[in-house]
Parts: structure tokens; C-alpha cells; sequence
């Protein structure tokens, strides 16, 4: 599973998402689970695990690649809002086809989202644990 969404607006919230994926068995893939913001002011958010070394572009880049490899993806939108750059990931994750499930629906983006998409995360991950087939609507 891949948590995206706005991590400088919604990061607590993203860690609850990551912690009941990861307590029903199964495996977040991004953003690295356990990891702290290091650039809490900046307007692209760094994790204490991204290496210093790399550019935005290349931490950004490599994050895609994850979001892009995994099952499904889990989008954090409280009040509905995503940022840019999660609108920009959800343009690579829509066009690939990967499953893709909401906290909230979403506000800032003109996306189409099947009926029965919007979901905690807690009762996701307990139905895909239950189960691991979640079927969408609409």
C-alpha cells in the first residue's frame, strides 16, 4: 500500500493510515513508515531517510516509482484537500490504473472517484485483510 497526500498539512493523519495498513498485516511501501519530516518549513517535505545528497526532484522521482509498484494506493485528504504534488502522483496512479481509495473525497482535483472509494483506513485495511478484494462502483 501507498499513503500519499499532503504531509505538511495532514502527516498525523498519515501515520494513523500507515499504522492500521501496517497493523492488519500489510506492507506500506511510502512513504517509509516510522520516518520524521526534516523540513517542516520547506515546500517539498524530506524524510530523516531521503539522502541529503539527492535533489528534490530525484526523492520526488523515486517516491513515484514506489507509489507506482504497489497494489493500491490510499490517498489522506482531510477536508479534501491533497497539494499539488499528490494531484500530480494521482495523475501517474489513475493513468496506471492502480486501485486507489480516499480518506475524504477529494476537493482540489477534478478526479472521478467510484462509489464505495471513500473509506477510512482502518476499515480498508481490515477488509483487504479479511479478505484482500475490494470491489469499486461507479
Amino acid at each position: 500500500v501507498a499513503i500519499v497526500g499532503s504531509f505538511h498539512r495532514s502527516y498525523p493523519e498519515v501515520r494513523r493510515a500507515a499504522a492500521a495498513v501496517t497493523a492488519a498485516g500489510l506492507a506500506v511501501i511510502a512513504p517509509p513508515v516510522n520516518s520524521t519530516i526534516v523540513n517542516p518549513a520547506d515546500d517539498f517535505v524530506r524524510f530523516d531517510t531521503d539522502p541529503p545528497e539527492r535533489s528534490n526532484e530525484e526523492v520526488q522521482a523515486r517516491t513515484l516509482a514506489r507509489i507506482l509498484t504497489a497494489d493500491l494506493v490510499f490517498v489522506v485528504a482531510p477536508d479534501g484537500y491533497i497539494g499539488p504534488t499528490t494531484c500530480y502522483e494521482l495523475g501517474w496512479v489513475e493513468a496506471r490504473g492502480v486501485p486507489t481509495f480516499y480518506s475524504h473525497r477529494v476537493k482540489d482535483l477534478p478526479i472521478r472517484i467510484p462509489a464505495g472509494a471513500v473509506r477510512d483506513a482502518e476499515t480498508l485495511a481490515a477488509s483487504l485483510a479479511a479478505g484482500g478484494q475490494i470491489a469499486l462502483t461507479g
